[in-house]
């Protein structure tokens, strides 16, 4: 009887860790389930664009959201036949990967003179360039259009690649600052001891560190494009 009396709270505990994994995997089921039916949810859109590229204009018109019947494949020869499709596809490769590399290479070196050297104004520079994210591009679209037909870059790749990159330019340097931050002091001020330059440790220590928030950068810029 004594044995079986120490033994109890270990059958509770026993018992209570097997229902909170229990209920730890019925969380997770839970919610592998939401983000299942969310993943669903965003690619409706991809699947009602597919399915309507396999219609003629009369099929769209008696039947928006059913399926094609039959297939037709009418709408892609004409896009590739009739229409400058790679060549609309080269200009915004090229405007989305010029954007994003200028804006890019100047946030960065914003950014490490922001995060790691010390000069008066810095934050002010920062509040600055953080400030520009809530200007609207349309405000600055008269502007834009007599300077750039001053400088004769109207319909010109980089015309469109510096206007893209000035507005990408302010959140990149705000996400960058934020990250150059996190890096520890001590390994930058190693590297400058043992004889680095600033443009070593920002592209010897600092760049490689920053992988991920540059990758995530390039994506939402190239959305953004």
């Amino acid at each position: 009887m004594a044995q079986e009396t120490i033994r109890l709270p270990e059958y509770i505990e026993v018992e209570q860790q097997a229902a909170r994994r229990q209920r730890s995997r019925w969380i997770t089921f839970s919610l592998q389930g939401i983000l299942v039916l969310a993943a669903l949810a965003a690619l409706v859109p991809a699947a009602f664009m597919l399915m309507t590229s396999l219609k003629t204009n009369q099929q769209y018109t008696i039947d928006k959201i059913g399926l094609p019947s039959p297939w037709v494949f009418d709408n892609y020869v004409e896009v590739f036949t009739q229409h400058p499709f790679f060549l609309w596809m080269a200009n915004s490769a090229i405007l989305s990967t010029g954007s994003v590399a200028v804006s890019t290479v100047i946030a960065a070196l914003g950014a490490y003179a922001i995060a790691r050297m010390r000069f008066r104004g810095r934050e002010f520079l920062l509040a600055l360039s953080t400030s520009l994210m809530a200007v609207p591009p349309v405000v600055m679209v008269v502007p834009l259009f007599v300077m750039f037909s001053q400088l004769d870059l109207l319909g010109t790749y980089p015309g469109a690649i510096l206007i893209y990159a000035g507005l990408l330019t302010p959140f990149s340097v705000y996400l960058l600052v934020t990250f150059f931050r996190t890096i520890p002091t001590d390994l930058i001020e190693a590297a400058l001891i043992d004889g680095a330059s600033p443009m070593d440790v920002l592209f010897q220590i600092i760049m490689p560190l920053s992988g991920p928030p540059l990758v995530t950068l390039f994506v939402v810029n190239l959305l953004y494009v």
